[in-house]
């Protein structure tokens, strides 16, 4: 099915695999009752004549642990350059994660690092400091991130399932769908269409790019030295930023052509200043939801518990209020994190109007999915400039 591109076998094609399959290996069963076992259990649905995988993860599994067991070999070699060369195809992406789980050839790993560096490198990286263009892309917006008050009925274990029930949904809708909210805002001629779907092309490669380096830091992370661990994440870092740098380019492209386009339209400087001021906030808020999202990708995809080291050694490493927040989030969600180290990061963002906003964002998404005692909590809301109930303090949560 994998070499011939195939989502569907007919019943005839079962039968001949059945048949040259009996030839080399010992089978208990037989075909009847096979077919009986894999559709009862749905790993195949028989429909009109044909099989297919009732999950199409089945199908990447097994293709992967197939490739990984000739990965040296010639043939091995060229369906991992084909499938890094198609990274941004979904069933290329995920064969390439199931792969991670099944060999630990290092040249694989290099080549997923180079994968990684190719996109958008002559792009800069996003830093978030005051005199970056991004930082003044985002700015005056920042401050809607999040409100002024820490809600005390917020339970962790509700919290923690809607995130897992947000990322399920979003990973269900495919990251396709929202890469089509960048075509868009993209004009409506024939080339500026091709011209989108190559740079939906490219953001799709970055996105997918860091789910598979980051199944690699997370199923290597026993076994690859720290510094190359650390290398790992830190070029997985840079290419969030130039991905973020890049759509926020596109962004602020599209919208100078849109009011150009909109107000021609519309009659009065009036009319047209609050047009333009309102398009101007909708450009803000998107450019702001993706900075977020490649932000949160980073979290969930190279995330994992008891590294907090090394991603402060990777924001060390970096030294840009970007990286001190990616590994922040990273830490507030999979790690502990103490009241002190959020009071150093606000002290020193506090004139960063969009680190500051978004580190309380943080901030506060870890209060809410994790049990913070009260005395924390005050600490942090104090730190952070947030409002808290009466009831709250003084008192000690109960056991």
């Amino acid at each position: 099915m994998y070499k011939e591109e195939k989502t569907l076998i007919s019943t005839e094609e079962f039968q001949t695999f059945y048949e040259e399959y009996s030839k080399k290996f010992l089978i208990k069963e037989d075909l009847r009752t096979i077919k009986k076992t894999l559709v009862s259990s749905q790993i195949l649905i028989f429909d009109d004549n044909y099989y297919k995988f009732g999950y199409t993860y089945i199908l990447y599994f097994l293709v992967a642990k197939h490739i990984s067991e000739v990965i040296n070999d010639e043939y091995g070699r060229r369906e991992l350059k084909r499938l890094f060369s198609n990274i941004n195809n979904e069933e290329s992406a995920k064969i390439l994660v199931f792969i991670t789980h099944h060999t630990r050839d290092l040249d694989f790993i290099e080549e997923s690092l180079f994968t990684t560096l190719s996109t958008f490198e002559n792009t800069p990286k996003i830093t978030l400091e005051t005199s970056g263009d991004f930082y003044k892309l985002i700015k005056d917006i920042s401050k809607e991130v999040v409100n002024d008050v820490i809600e005390l009925s917020r339970k962790p274990e509700e919290e923690r399932k809607l995130i897992l029930e947000s990322m399920d949904s979003s990973h269900n809708a495919s990251s396709i769908e929202q890469d089509s909210e960048l075509e868009n805002v993209i004009n409506d001629d024939e080339e500026d269409f091709q011209e989108a779907d190559e740079q939906i092309e490219q953001f799709l490669k970055a996105f997918r790019s860091i789910e598979v380096v980051g199944q690699i830091v997370k199923n290597r992370k026993g076994s690859l030295p720290k510094e190359s661990l650390i290398e790992l994440i830190k070029e997985v870092y840079f290419l969030s930023f130039r991905t973020i740098n890049f759509v926020g380019d596109l962004i602020n492209e599209a919208k100078s052509t849109f009011i150009s386009q909109l107000l021609d339209d519309i009659e009065g400087d009036e009319n047209k200043k609050a047009t333009e001021k309102r398009v101007i906030f909708f450009f803000q808020i998107f450019t702001m939801k993706i900075c977020m999202a490649m932000f949160d990708k980073l979290v969930y995809a190279v995330g994992i518990k008891d590294l907090k080291s090394i991603y402060n050694e990777v924001a060390k490493s970096i030294g840009t209020p970007a990286a001190d927040l990616v590994s922040f989030s990273i830490n507030s969600y999979y790690n502990d994190v103490s009241a002190n180290e959020i009071k150093e990061l606000a002290d020193k963002y506090k004139k960063n109007q969009v680190v500051y906003q978004l580190l309380r964002a943080k901030a506060k998404s870890y209060i809410y999915n994790n049990h913070v005692d009260a005395r924390k909590k005050q600490k942090i809301a104090e730190y952070l400039n947030f409002k808290i109930t009466p009831q709250m303090i003084g008192k000690t949560p109960k056991a």
